[in-house]
């Protein structure tokens, strides 16, 4: 389902800084969970580039259009069916939300709330129908 994506500049001064803080922010375990695009010659992330081929190809596209010579993004991809033992589908997402404890659970909820409002996927809508505030 396409979505808008959103974007910013970092102010850290180099790329390997960057993919560090996205790294701990998204809590990959490794930095094989960034993904890297840099026109300048610098090293990609090789994992990431096999794992999520298309999504690389539209992002150095972008990249390029938008005269950007680095992009970082959170390449992590789907964890569901290895956390959960079920394949992904919107009702497995809530029963999954419902089964936590706090404060995990309130950590989820506020993750998928704080995205931006026009990002609206069908996960996000049944979560505010079955988790009213």
């Amino acid at each position: 389902m396409p979505v808008p994506t959103r974007f910013a500049l970092s102010t850290l001064g180099d790329a390997q800084a960057a993919v560090r803080d996205l790294q701990l922010r998204e809590g990959a375990p490794t930095p094989n969970g960034v993904g890297i695009i840099d026109s300048t010659g610098a090293p990609g992330n090789v994992h990431a580039l096999k794992k999520h081929p298309r999504a690389a190809e539209q992002i150095r596209q972008w990249a390029q259009q938008s005269n950007i010579k680095t992009v970082i993004w959170t390449a992590i991809g789907p964890r569901f069916i290895e956390r959960t033992g079920t394949p992904f589908s919107v009702d497995a997402a809530i029963h999954y939300l419902t089964s936590l404890t706090d404060p995990t659970k309130t950590m989820a909820l506020e993750y998928i709330r704080n995205a931006p409002a026009d990002i609206l996927t069908p996960v996000r809508t049944k979560v505010e129908a079955v988790f009213r505030r």
